[in-house]
């Protein structure tokens, strides 16, 4: 049985062509594809699409049955409307609504989710980076507990002049990953934290 050596990408590279790559990006962009949203009708017609591209370019299937396709299992979370946050300190207990005051949502794999008689905890912004000598968790316990953090990097001062962001760390002004929500519920659940609250701000989100 003689094996097929593949051939040089070389000539597949030169046939990509700006007109091509245009084409393709203003189809699956336009409004007709609905946000390519996986379940969604946008993501049939995305799929119809590239499997037509493929047949075009003479590409075989390699998945079972002849299939251009890979059956991927996906998972919908849905937060419950509403969603109640009550607060107490002491005799002192303050009521938040969802959608207006807070956004909630878990994406563990399960039916259903709550947090009951959880430890706030302030972790100021929830960044651990050692390459900037920084550690919001140090010295704090935030196991089992339920963290407060800030949203985007910690602003450091310039040293030569305190009126600008230091450039140097965290990059200054623009938002490095430790600024984001992805890390910083990460870090929190690296940590131990049953939950973790990111405090919303508009020009720092931005």
């Amino acid at each position: 049985m003689t094996i097929p050596q593949p051939s040089s990408p070389d000539s597949g590279l030169s046939s990509i062509g700006e007109e091509d790559l245009s084409r393709h990006i203003q189809q699956l962009a336009s409004n007709a594809f609905e946000g390519r949203f996986p379940g969604s009708p946008g993501e049939t017609r995305t799929t119809d699409y590239l499997v037509e591209q493929f047949k075009s370019l003479g590409l075989s299937p390699g998945n079972p049955a002849g299939s251009y396709l890979q059956k991927v299992p996906l998972i919908g979370f849905t937060a419950a409307s509403p969603l109640h946050l009550f607060l107490s300190t002491g005799a002192k207990e303050l009521s938040l609504c969802s959608g207006q005051e807070f956004v909630a949502w878990s994406k563990r794999a399960v039916e259903s989710t709550s947090l009951h008689d959880s430890e706030l905890v302030f972790a100021g912004y929830g960044v651990v980076a050692p390459e900037y000598d920084w550690d919001d968790y140090k010295d704090v316990d935030v196991k089992d507990k339920t963290l407060i953090v800030l949203v985007k990097d910690p602003p450091v001062p310039d040293p030569d002049d305190p009126s600008k962001l230091d450039e140097k760390t965290f990059n200054g002004r623009a938002m490095t990953y430790f600024g984001r929500w992805t890390y910083k519920l990460e870090e929190a659940a690296r940590k131990g934290a049953r939950a973790c609250f990111i405090i919303h701000e508009t020009v720092p989100a931005g």
